[in-house]
């Protein structure tokens, strides 16, 4: 029996919230079973660096989805274990740029093979053609809801 209330009915948002959820609770196992002092979103950091180095806190905060004060925080405990370091923009002094360090890029760089198993146990069962048709909509969500980056 259909249910009165819309929003009890499973959906495509929730869904794809509830999988957020599973990556992070089953990235911050991973990082805890592998004895990495890292968070999962420090970690997301450090991922995001290495494939877009030198950002603002700004960018880096919209990139991450965390709030700025957050970011900053969480850019502090990197720069105390020497993975990140902050310089002043050229262009402008009043900004700090975001670099990896080449610990930070070694970190990340030796977490990948650890990555690709992540994804391959997240996407078992699943054909490159359900994977692709997956993103296409959840792509066309965001696109909908005007949030591309």
């Amino acid at each position: 029996m259909e249910s009165e209330h819309p929003q009890m009915k499973p959906d495509l948002i929730r869904a794809v919230s509830r999988c957020w959820l599973s990556v992070k609770a089953s990235g911050r196992k991973l990082l805890a079973e592998l004895k990495h002092d890292l968070t999962f979103e420090q970690l997301i950091v450090l991922f995001i660096l290495r494939d877009r180095d030198g950002q603002n806190l700004r960018d880096l905060s919209e990139a991450a989805d965390r709030e700025r004060t957050t970011m900053t925080r969480m850019v502090d405990g990197l720069e105390k274990r020497n993975l990140v370091v902050r310089v002043p923009d050229k262009t402008d002094m009043r900004n700090k740029l975001v670099y990896l360090t080449r610990q930070g890029r070694l970190m990340a760089d030796g977490l990948d093979e650890h990555a690709e198993k992540f994804r391959k146990q997240a996407f078992e069962g699943l054909s490159e053609a359900q994977i692709a048709d997956a993103t296409r909509i959840i792509e066309k969500v965001v696109a909908n809801l005007g949030c591309q980056e």
